[in-house]
Order: structure tokens, then C-alpha cells, then sequence
């Protein structure tokens, strides 16, 4: 027999492996012999889901990077790459990572009780070995489907340059000190540390199967890889339509979010511009409580009847040194807010230019027709 092993992280909250999922929908799973799966946690929570444990995970150990990352973006007005912790565990390279250990194929395989043992004794080897970086989080043994298989849930651990706590592969096995197989060459997909890793890996496999009395031939099984690769097909089928609507969700959440940025940002040039007008500050606060599109027709009903109004007295009197802090403020905040992109976009800066040249225009004409009069 072979072992057959391979890393995924084709399933986004793992739900898969715990069943926490509409098993009439999976044709590949027997729930008559769903009884005889196995699972195992870190933390010995099995009253609670994977995906509630692997988020208590992250919160522990990543929530001050997020939190010190939030308020460096902040600080920065890159508000687009803030990430909360949902979004890191459902990040496609800060996600769990899945691999599946399988020894045999449909045909000859080991029973489900002696590769538990195996999934078992690996797990505490792997956490003495890598732990501080590589943690083990759940653990699930299908015996419900045609092989028996275990899913074991990991991820990457490093400190960053601000000593945080982050997910990264490249970091982790850098502080573990394992390098690509050729250092005289660039690392690539094929000269690169985790290929060093996963023969480590592997060998530690073998070894731990050794022990069991399981000689298994270390060439690797194509074949049944390729039937890892249906099953996976067919678990992200079975999840297709509940990952659309997830990603769905977070689309629209994300437009929402960056509405509300936008709005924020646009509200907080406002309310430094009218700093000195307790009328027009209370105005501003009133559209916190309108949703969003109201909230921007508001806003933008402030800045017409506001800072339009003063723009245009600035070219009329180019002394007034109020007005002038005024417009230096104007373009200064949205130059540093990156700002002029949602004015324009509004229609905002376009219609005020268009006013003003028009005034311009119908200015001259009203002096060449006084000119002529007079000339007359």
C-alpha cells in the first residue's frame, strides 16, 4: 500500500470536515456511517464547530496584528486593505491550511481505528517538531465516504518585523530554519523550502506508519492522488452554491464598506472646512443617522450650499485671508485623502467649475455690452 497525502485550501471555513453541511446534497458521503468518524481539537472544545474554534484561534494569536495593522492603514488612509478576523480565516493565503492522509486506495486500504492512530501519533510529533510555527487546529476522520481519509487543519505562524504575531508559510519555515532544496538557484514552484518541508514531513509519516508494522511503498501513488483531487472536486461542488453566496455577501459588505469610507472621509473634510459653524456641525452629525445614499445626497447639499458658496467668493475678494484657509483646507484634506476622485465622481468639483466659468463668460459679454454702450 501507498500513503497518499496532499494540502488544500480549496475549503474556505472547513465545514466539510466537521459536517456541518446539508449531507443530502453530498452523494460521496454515507451518513448511515457518519457514527464511525472521528474528530480532534486543540483545545479540547468538541462541543463547538471547527470554524467557531479556528476563529478563536486567530483572535488569540493574530488579533493584535490586525488590530496595530488597522490603525497603521488608518493612519495612512488605506482603508481598502483593513481586514477583520473573518477576513484573515477566509483569506486564500492566511486561511487554514487542509491536508489529507490517506494510506490505500478504494481497493485495499488500512481500517479507519489504525489510521486514527496514525493521524494521532503524527499530530503530537508534527506539533513537537513545528508547533511554534505550524499549528494543528482540528482534526476529522471520514469514514463515511468510499476511503477512509483524515483532514487535518493547520496554519502558518511568524513574527513580523513589528514582533506580531501573522500567518505566513514563507516566514514560518524561514524561522524553522528549512530552505529550498538547491540555494545556488532562485526559489521557484520547483526549488522552493516547503518542497524541503514536505519530505520531512513525509519521512515522519513513514516512520510513524513503521511503527504501527505498516511497510508501505514510498514512491508516490498518482493514481489515488488523482481520486484526492475528485473527491475535492466534489466536496466544492456539493459547497458551490453556499461559497457563491457567501462571496456574494462579502462583495456587497466590501462595496458598502468602502462607501461608507468614502462618505466618512468626504464628512471629515467638511467638518474641518465648517469647524467654526456650530449650525453647519450639528447639519453633519444629523446625516450619521440617514443610510448611505441619503447620508451622500445630505452631504453633498452641505458642500453646495458651503463650500461652493465660499469658493466663489474667493474670486471675488482675494484678500480675505479666512477664505483662503478655507480653500487651502479644500485641497490640501483631498489631496491627502485621496479624495478628489469621490468629489469628481459626484459631480461636485465638474459643476462648480462649469458655474463658475459660466459667471465668467456672461461676466464679459456684460462689459463688452457696457463698453459699447458707453462707446455709443
Amino acid at each position: 500500500m501507498k500513503l497518499v497525502e496532499r494540502n488544500e485550501r480549496s475549503d474556505i471555513s472547513g465545514i466539510h470536515n466537521d459536517r456541518n453541511f446539508d449531507l443530502s446534497k453530498a452523494v460521496h458521503i454515507n451518513p448511515d456511517r457518519g457514527v464511525m468518524n472521528k474528530y480532534w481539537v486543540y483545545n479540547d472544545k468538541y462541543h463547538k464547530k471547527f470554524i467557531d474554534i479556528e476563529k478563536e484561534f486567530y483572535e488569540e494569536n493574530f488579533g493584535e496584528y490586525l488590530s496595530n495593522q488597522e490603525r497603521r492603514l488608518k493612519e495612512n488612509h488605506n482603508y481598502s486593505k483593513i481586514k477583520n478576523v473573518d477576513d484573515y480565516l477566509k483569506g486564500r493565503y492566511t486561511k487554514p491550511e487542509d491536508k489529507i492522509l490517506q494510506i490505500g486506495n478504494s481497493i485495499s486500504h488500512i481500517d479507519g481505528e489504525l489510521l486514527w492512530k496514525i493521524a494521532n501519533d503524527y499530530q503530537k510529533r508534527f506539533n513537537d517538531m513545528f508547533g511554534d510555527n505550524c499549528k494543528i487546529l482540528d482534526m476529522a476522520l471520514h469514514m463515511d465516504e468510499l476511503v477512509p481519509h483524515v483532514h487535518i487543519r493547520r496554519v502558518w505562524m511568524a513574527t513580523n518585523d513589528y514582533g506580531e504575531k501573522v500567518v505566513s508559510q514563507t516566514k514560518a519555515l524561514n524561522e524553522l530554519g528549512i530552505n529550498r532544496p538547491n540555494m545556488s538557484k532562485e526559489s521557484s514552484r520547483t526549488n522552493n523550502a516547503k518542497m524541503t518541508f514536505s519530505k520531512i514531513e513525509r519521512e515522519l509519516l513513514f516512520e510513524i506508519c513503521k511503527e504501527h508494522g505498516l511497510e508501505l511503498d514510498k514512491k508516490p501513488d498518482k493514481e489515488n492522488d488523482i481520486h484526492i483531487r475528485i473527491d475535492l472536486i466534489r466536496e466544492r461542488t456539493v459547497n458551490n452554491e453556499l461559497e457563491k453566496i457567501i462571496d456574494k455577501k462579502n462583495e456587497i459588505e466590501n462595496e458598502l464598506e468602502e462607501s461608507e469610507q468614502y462618505l466618512n472621509s468626504f464628512e471629515y473634510i467638511l467638518s474641518n472646512m465648517l469647524i467654526t459653524s456650530t449650525y453647519w456641525q450639528e447639519e453633519i452629525m444629523k446625516t450619521k443617522k440617514l443610510d448611505l445614499t441619503k447620508r451622500a445626497k445630505a452631504l453633498k447639499d452641505i458642500y453646495e450650499k458651503t463650500i461652493v458658496s465660499a469658493m466663489e467668493q474667493l474670486e471675488k475678494n482675494k484678500v480675505n485671508i479666512d477664505l483662503y484657509n478655507i480653500r487651502e483646507i479644500v485641497n490640501a484634506k483631498a489631496k491627502e485623502l485621496d479624495l478628489i476622485k469621490f468629489i469628481k465622481e459626484n459631480g461636485l468639483y465638474e459643476n462648480y467649475l462649469a458655474e463658475h466659468e459660466l459667471r465668467e463668460y456672461n461676466q464679459i459679454r456684460e462689459n463688452k455690452k457696457d463698453k459699447e454702450d458707453k462707446v455709443k
